[in-house]
């Protein structure tokens, strides 16, 4: 009886369907494609299909969208998850096709674009009023990149015919990342995010005082940063010829790690979160005493950090040298693995999440009972691989 309900229920279901659209009905300028897939991942579309879509529904009107959700399922969840709720338009990789009918249909909306035939040259004039661009290791981009000046966000990395950037100072953000021919960035120092990171050509950045984020970690050629004390956050790490941070103490975020020639950090008391891993030169740390986050790893020089105390989250690892740490009772995350000098631990039992990793001079971790997470030297009896939760 109930199957027989199910087949009456599929059949109401099939008359009340509207028949496929013939031929016959479809507008003449329509153009019929046809394909044996069913189920196609937009990204692997035919650049005609697309195009071809777009140009029979006449799009008019910017607003105008709703007809793709009944393309099939691809075409809806496109417009579900980026069309309506963001106003960000995901082009399918490659296709650039119908990117002038999109453009013209939602002149508004903010185009992202991904191109990865990395020895297939484009026109770049045809890229200029996208949103989002990453053309990162395509050797065809030349010197030639001013069509690209109105883009918002643009990635170049590993471009290596780029050299002249300078029309380039508008954008939002732009990632210059191992751009090996790139030197002159003076007219970059109005954008907003900016990575020069393994750019072995870049030495001055004193026209970066504006930029808000800047990345220029492995920038052997740099060394005089005094201009930079306006960034927010700033990445300094592998930069050996830095040796002067005394402009840096208003920077919010500051990375310095493997900065060999940084010594005096006395003027860093007011950063927000610093990283000095690996700065072997560094033995004082007395002045950071307001430091949010600070990561100390592999500063072998340092012996005392009794002026750390209110540190949120500090990482001592492999500073091999600190034996005492009865005053970091107020630390809230306390990186401690591979100090092979230290043995008292008695007094961190206010310390949230404590790492002993390594620390194989400890033998007695009774005191440590009520911390929320505790990692343990192997060598203990009562070490587990992670502990989790309370002790007892």
């Amino acid at each position: 009886m109930e199957q027989e309900k199910n087949e009456d229920r599929q059949t109401k279901r099939r008359k009340k369907r509207a028949p496929p659209p013939s031929e016959e009905h479809l507008p003449a300028s329509a153009k019929i494609v046809r394909t044996t897939e069913t189920f196609l991942p937009l990204q692997n579309w035919p650049a005609e299909l697309t195009a071809c879509v777009l140009q029979w529904i006449h799009l008019e009107k910017g607003n105008d969208f709703l007809p793709l959700r009944a393309v099939c399922c691809h075409w809806r969840n496109l417009i579900d998850t980026y069309l309506m709720p963001r106003r960000v338009l995901l082009l399918p990789r490659n296709n650039v096709l119908s990117m002038e009918l999109i453009q013209a249909a939602w002149p508004d909306w903010k185009l992202w674009f991904r191109y990865i035939c990395r020895k297939e040259p484009l026109e770049l004039a045809r890229l200029g009023g996208l949103h989002w661009l990453d053309l990162r290791s395509s050797s065809w981009v030349s010197q030639d990149v001013q069509a690209l000046a109105g883009v918002h966000t643009l990635s170049l990395s590993d471009c290596q015919g780029v050299r002249d950037v300078s029309a380039l100072g508008g954008l939002h953000t732009l990632a210059l990342n191992g751009c090996l021919g790139v030197s002159d960035v003076s007219a970059l120092g109005h954008v907003h995010h900016l990575c020069l990171s393994d750019c072995p050509n870049v030495k001055d950045v004193s026209a970066l005082a504006g930029v808000h984020t800047l990345r220029l970690s492995c920038c052997p050629e740099v060394q005089d940063v005094s201009a930079l004390g306006r960034v927010h956050s700033l990445d300094l790490s592998g930069c050996h010829g830095v040796q002067d941070v005394s402009a840096l103490g208003h920077v919010y975020s500051l990375d310095l790690g493997g900065c060999l020639g940084v010594q005096d950090v006395s003027a860093l008391g007011a950063v927000h979160s610093l990283s000095l891993h690996g700065c072997g030169a560094v033995s004082d740390v007395s002045s950071l005493t307001k430091v949010h986050t600070l990561k100390l790893r592999g500063c072998h020089q340092i012996c005392s950090v009794t002026a750390l105390a209110r540190v949120h989250s500090l990482d001592l690892s492999r500073c091999n040298r600190v034996e005492y740490v009865s005053s970091l009772t107020a630390v809230h995350t306390l990186n401690l693995s591979d100090c092979q000098a230290l043995e008292d631990v008695s007094a961190l039992g206010g310390v949230q999440h404590l790492n002993l990793s390594g620390c194989h001079a400890v033998k007695d971790v009774s005191a440590l009972s009520g911390l929320r997470t505790l990692i343990l030297p192997a060598c203990l009896p009562e070490a587990r691989p992670w502990w989790s939760g309370h002790l007892h």
